[in-house]
């Protein structure tokens, strides 16, 4: 065609003499304005123009044939079409949110290295377009479905499939006469009002959703739980209720070093005893920190509380700390992802409460009894949780003479050192009737303030065991082996808030005490004489005048004990030689690797044997030999879990997602609803365009202002005249002659 054209504009006898249109000439005359006018020229014209247009229009008409659209089905049903479209709009991204959704609860490990986990944010903004290209599809076909019904619906309604995403939408002027004006149906209005925010919401939460999905979070991923070690020694051997002469094993003796550790009160302000304001919850009370103390055989930590209620300790327990050192070798060993792995059991371990009374012996005249409290833990009132108001009644006290201050205060003058005189006939109603186990702790000097005098304090003892979380860290940095340390998983209300504390405690023999106290290598003294001895002189101490000033905090509903009224660094040394005592009081243990032959039905034991080393012993046994441990562990780095709020919630978002899609994708299954008409708004213009124009519309050509436009309904029909679609408002159906529906499987 142009070349034709070409050919033409170029051939002589159709040019135009550029010199009857002289512009240089002025306004033309009447001849020349005559010879443009005359019949001949006019005829010539109009004869090259029509050539001109024919020749163009022959070579036109054969393009737009050719181009011309096809008559489409509005509301198609076809099942391997909607089989199509789900493979080309919902498999991808519905398929890459289930396996996000399975990747994280099954939970994996990426690796210590997350310098390339920023990458997946590609990925993940992939797979955001995707879904949001499903929701799209989802909400295409209620719009068809909206449009197509019977019912007419507000002119802003149509919109909303174009703004997916975009939640501004809902504060937008279409939105809100969908909002207000009232529809023909109301159930229809309700599902509208539901439907669509839900869905612009959805499509903006999926993406974020997707990239915390996607990207590993640095966290500790769970390892499998390791089940294969046991001890020969039962529940009841592990963790006695009587502790004797012959169940010790003397481990103070060996470990007694590291109690010169102990939180010494008096020397600075970092100690905190009693009762602690909490400043960042307003005017309330809560427990006083834990204190640890390193135990150096095989690292175990003890913790000492000065509690309003008594001096609490605890430690783990030496068997199960000593199964638990090997769980964490074992773990890591079977770790190659890793250089660090941390291993964890919750078993039963020893707690102790310590309370005593100060007894300062103030001369050989002092006459008075000896005085301990009525309790080896005071009762606390009302909640004890952190953060709230414990309340605690001062402690009463229990004469005593089988042991006189006189008797005390001769000794020392004849051969002062530090002493732990051990009692058991002390009969006790709080918390349970008992006779607990007491000691008279002798101070190793005298308080030389104003009068000299002996500190001397008179405590009563409660243990129990209860369940705790222990754990231990384990592996390697740089080749350099880190540290060892085994921790309990407290809080600052565990130690004084225990359930077991209202039972009846472990009944110890002053034998077994005893043997906590020998005599050692240093200087030939023992135990607590040394430990007396390298206690700092601090006002806890020595008192000024024997005597601890008693401040009451006057609160509604009783007095609260604050922290300076007993002899702290007393309860301290004495609850700690007795819960180090108690964490080897189960005697020998032998250690081993315990699996369960699913043929035969035996246990396979298999251990060392100490007599012989290298030896190993193995045995067939019908049932485990005593207790059989359950490790955790878990190794740090970067992982798929579900841990976190976040991950939580963006799993959630991903589920709604894929319920929102199934269900869709099955509606289109089994009804065959396979039609993407008004897919875009090209499309939707298009319809509007060839729709009769409406007054409704009128002076909207350069936009709309009045929000009360939108709230005119609309529908699509059939105009019967022409068998075309149409867009008409509700007014003008009397106009546009007899209507009917969208007919299904018609071509339009």
């Amino acid at each position: 065609m142009s070349e034709k054209l070409l050919s033409h504009h170029l051939d002589p006898e159709y040019m135009i003499p550029l010199q009857d249109f002289s512009v240089n000439e002025g306004p033309a005359s009447a001849d020349t304005r005559e010879h443009h006018r005359s019949p001949e020229n006019s005829d010539l014209l109009g004869e090259r123009i029509a050539s001109l247009e024919a020749l163009d229009s022959d070579d036109d008409d054969d393009t737009l044939e050719k181009c011309a659209e096809r008559r489409k089905v509005v509301l198609a049903r076809s099942r391997p079409r909607a089989l199509w479209h789900f493979l080309l709009f919902h498999a991808v991204p519905l398929g890459v949110a289930l396996f996000l959704i399975v990747f994280n609860i099954k939970t994996h490990f990426y690796g210590t290295d997350g310098s390339t986990v920023n990458l997946l944010q590609f990925a993940a903004k992939a797979h955001e377009v995707l879904m949001q290209a499903s929701i799209v599809t989802v909400m295409i076909a209620y719009i068809q479905y909206l449009l197509t019904n019977k019912f007419a619906i507000p002119f802003g309604a149509i919109f909303s499939v174009y703004h997916i995403g975009n939640v501004a939408y809902l504060m937008s002027p279409e939105f809100f006469a969908s909002l207000t004006t009232p529809w023909l149906s109301v159930a229809m209005k309700i599902v509208f009002l539901l439907f669509i925010p839900f869905s612009i919401a959805l499509a903006s939460a999926v993406g974020p959703s997707s990239a915390i999905a996607m990207l590993p979070r640095f966290g500790n991923y769970t390892l499998p739980d390791y089940t294969d070690l046991a001890l020969n020694l039962t529940s009841a051997e592990l963790y006695p209720g009587v502790i004797d002469k012959t169940l010790s094993v003397g481990f103070i003796a060996a470990g007694w070093g590291d109690l010169y550790n102990l939180p010494v009160i008096g020397l600075t302000d970092n100690i905190k005893t009693g009762l602690q304001r909490d400043h960042q919850n307003g005017p309330t009370n809560i427990m006083p920190p834990l204190h640890s103390v390193l135990r150096p055989a095989m690292d175990r930590t003890m913790y000492v509380q000065y509690a309003p209620n008594g001096t609490l300790a605890t430690v783990q327990h030496i068997p199960v700390s000593l199964a638990l050192a090997e769980a964490a070798q074992k773990a890591l060993d079977n770790w190659d992802h890793g250089t660090k792995v941390e291993t964890s059991v919750r078993m039963p371990q020893p707690y102790v409460s310590v309370l005593c009374e100060l007894n300062a012996i103030k001369g050989e005249n002092d006459t008075r009894p000896i005085q301990f409290p009525d309790t080896y833990i005071a009762p606390l009132v009302g909640k004890h949780a952190p953060g709230s108001m414990p309340r605690l009644n001062p402690t009463n006290v229990i004469n005593y003479t089988d042991i006189t201050r006189k008797e005390l205060w001769e000794a020392a003058k004849k051969d002062i050192h530090g002493q732990m005189i051990w009692v058991d006939d002390i009969k006790v109603s709080r918390p349970v009737s008992t006779r607990p186990l007491g000691v008279i702790v002798v101070h190793s000097e005298f308080c030389e303030i104003d009068e000299p005098f002996l500190t001397t304090s008179a405590c009563l003892i409660g243990s129990t065991w209860a369940n705790t979380t222990s754990s231990l860290e384990f592996g390697y940095e740089r080749d350099i082996l880190l540290s060892r340390q085994i921790k309990s998983s407290l809080s600052t209300a565990s130690l004084a808030t225990l359930p077991s504390w209202s039972r009846s405690p472990i009944s110890l023999s002053k034998s077994w005490a005893e043997s906590l106290n020998p005599t050692t290598k240093v200087q030939n003294q023992t135990v607590a004489d040394n430990l007396l001895q390298a206690m700092p002189i601090t006002p806890n101490i020595c008192p000024t005048g024997g005597n601890y000033s008693l401040e009451y905090e006057r609160e509604t509903g009783g007095a609260i004990l604050t922290s300076y009224g007993r002899p702290f660094m007393h309860e301290a040394l004495v609850a700690s030689m007795i819960v180090s005592g108690l964490s080897g009081a189960a005697g020998p243990a032998q250690l081993g690797n315990l699996t369960f032959n699913s043929e035969s039905k035996k246990w396979t034991w298999k251990y060392e044997d100490l007599g012989i080393p290298w030896e190993t012993v193995t045995m067939e046994l019908s049932e485990p030999p005593g207790v059989q441990f359950i490790f955790g562990s878990q190794a740090a780095g970067y992982v798929w879990n579900t841990t976190g709020t976040s991950t939580k919630l963006s799993i959630c978002v991903l589920l709604i997602y894929c319920l929102y899609t199934v269900a869709y994708v099955l509606y289109t299954f089994f009804s065959g609803r396979s039609s993407r008409a008004w897919a875009t708004t090209s499309e939707l213009t298009a319809l509007a365009m060839n729709s009769t124009p409406t007054s409704v519309l009128d002076n909207t050509s350069a936009g709309i202002a009045n929000t009360d436009t939108f709230k005119h309904h609309i529908s699509v029909q059939e105009v019967e005249a022409n068998r075309r679609l149409e867009l008409i408002f509700n007014q003008d159906k009397a106009d546009r002659g007899a209507l009917r529906r969208v007919g299904v499987g018609k071509y339009y």
